[in-house]
């Protein structure tokens, strides 16, 4: 698969929301698949790099269907897009930001979670 550009870029990260906030997991699944054919590594910043398969699938058992993510902002440049989200629990209605890095390379997609830790303060 070819490197995606900056607009291919875009549509992956609208898509992705739009698939986590509908719940449709096998069609998340599907286009990480298209873009993380040879390889998807997740990092949670603070914690060890890993393969991306198992992170994907805690993220949706722990968090799918309990959690909207809600765009704050989306840079894309060149191979790369930091995006600012904010994350949104169903229940309480309170909202935690992230910070994403993504970077895309031919069938490799790596991923930078940053979040909140527990003892900051906002």
């Amino acid at each position: 698969m070819a490197i995606p550009d900056a607009d291919e870029i875009h549509r992956f990260l609208t898509s992705q929301l739009d698939y986590w906030n509908a719940g449709q997991r096998d069609q998340m699944t599907d286009l990480y698949r298209h873009y993380a054919s040879e390889g998807l590594t997740i990092e949670y910043v603070g914690q060890p790099v890993g393969d991306g398969w198992p992170l994907f699938e805690h993220m949706w058992d722990t968090y799918g269907g309990s959690v909207r993510t809600e765009i704050v902002e989306i840079l894309v440049n060149g191979t790369e897009a930091a995006c600012h989200f904010l994350n949104v629990r169903q229940e309480t209605g309170i909202g935690n930001p992230s910070i994403e890095i993504y970077r895309f390379e031919e069938g490799r997609l790596h991923i930078r979670y940053f979040h909140r830790s527990h003892t900051a303060q906002a």
